[in-house]
């Protein structure tokens, strides 16, 4: 295959079109924004969260100005958002990470958003009694019509369990946990010799692009990552085939049914679950 032509997005542009576009919420993950960048999307009326692997960027986020931080734990699906020190060293689990988080930002006001194999109402009340305001779930709502995953895809997804996703770097040279499959277990043992994200990512669009050329169920198979751990997935993803905003109506009553009476919210949260509705609001015609 022919270099890439680009490496990757040019993120400056990015950051200015999303400072055109004045979004609810802007949220960020792969390193942290300056508070320069931070105060710029506060003028433009932007919620701004930053995603966090260890307390240590979780502070990070605080000190320039952050709104939220999403507490990312090990358990999360696709790639780790890990910007401060060795991957490794950041593989916290969420059940660690949320309450260290919520620790160590409630003294700023800063709001904390826990992430990783939450996929229930049960997972979101856990994360609550962790000190969390809010939860940011995505394997959850792979199995949504609106996804737009492949059938290989989907039902990867319905045999999967705990004991087949990997952490690994043959994707993108970034870590990601995934669903094991013929790709992984081929090029895990070549892993140490990749070069890092986003150089490997772009190498790998060739291989992407020359698979779903030549079967499109290969190619599904090749791009089987971002799947939660720690879940009997094949006994809890039926009821979110639903459409996805059907699906967001059945995990808030069954949090409900588990939260019973409700607590008051503390004021990081009462804070930012205006904005949030606000996105949710604006997600809903698209969904």
């Amino acid at each position: 295959p022919q270099r890439p032509t680009q490496w990757c997005e040019d993120f400056a542009a990015q950051f200015e079109a999303l400072v055109a576009l004045r979004p609810a919420v802007a949220s960020f993950t792969f390193g942290i924004l300056d508070a320069a960048q931070v105060q710029r999307l506060h003028s433009a009326g932007c919620t701004v969260i930053g995603t966090a692997t260890t307390v240590q960027e979780a502070l990070a986020w605080a000190e320039v100005g952050a709104d939220a931080v999403c507490a990312s734990g090990l358990e999360a699906g696709g790639h780790r958002g890990t910007f401060l020190g060795d991957f490794t060293a950041a593989q916290v689990g969420t059940l660690a990470l949320v309450p260290q988080c919520v620790d160590a930002l409630a003294p700023q006001g800063v709001a904390v958003i826990a992430a990783g194999g939450i996929m229930d109402g049960r997972g979101m009340a856990a994360a609550q009694a962790l000190g969390a305001q809010a939860v940011q779930m995505g394997t959850a709502f792979l199995a949504c019509p609106e996804s737009g995953i492949g059938p290989a895809y989907r039902a990867a997804l319905a045999r999967a369990d705990a004991t087949q996703t990997r952490i690994t770097r043959s994707f993108s040279g970034r870590p990601a946990r995934g669903i094991t499959n013929a790709m992984m277990a081929r090029l895990q043992p070549l892993e140490h010799t990749w070069p890092a994200y986003p150089v490997h990512n772009a190498l790998m669009g060739p291989v992407r692009r020359a698979a779903a050329e030549a079967d499109p169920a290969v190619a599904d198979d090749c791009a089987t990552f971002g799947l939660l751990a720690a879940l009997r997935l094949e006994q809890r993803m039926a009821w979110h085939e639903a459409p996805a905003w059907e699906a967001f109506q059945k995990l808030a009553r069954r949090h409900a049914a588990v939260r019973g009476v409700p607590r008051p919210l503390p004021p990081a949260a009462r804070r930012l679950r205006p904005r949030l509705l606000q996105w949710i609001a604006a997600l809903r015609p698209a969904i």
